[in-house]
């Protein structure tokens, strides 16, 4: 099996554009975790201990991250169904 240049390039290019639309939500979520995470340990009422906001921020970047898995494990179903589909003989 050979593959052509082409066929990497044109890979290369479908992983990268995957990496920033999928992992876009990644990064703005732990972005805004940190804004989050600054925000609370620069308040001048401690919600929350100084101490905690590493716990804090570990648990908002877990939970983007499961909400990231979520939606990409949505979306590998919806593919299987439709390709699966699209091979049955009508």
């Amino acid at each position: 099996m050979q593959i052509s240049p082409s066929g990497i390039l044109r890979g290369i290019v479908s992983q990268t554009l995957g990496l920033v639309v999928d992992d876009g939500f990644i990064a703005v979520g732990a972005v805004a975790a940190l804004v989050l995470t600054g925000l609370l340990a620069s308040a001048s009422i401690e919600l929350v201990p100084h101490d905690a906001l590493g716990v804090v921020l570990f648990g908002i970047v877990t939970i983007v991250l499961l909400g990231s898995l979520a939606r990409a494990g949505r979306a590998a179903r919806t593919h299987a169904v439709e390709a699966s589909a699209a091979e049955r003989p009508s």
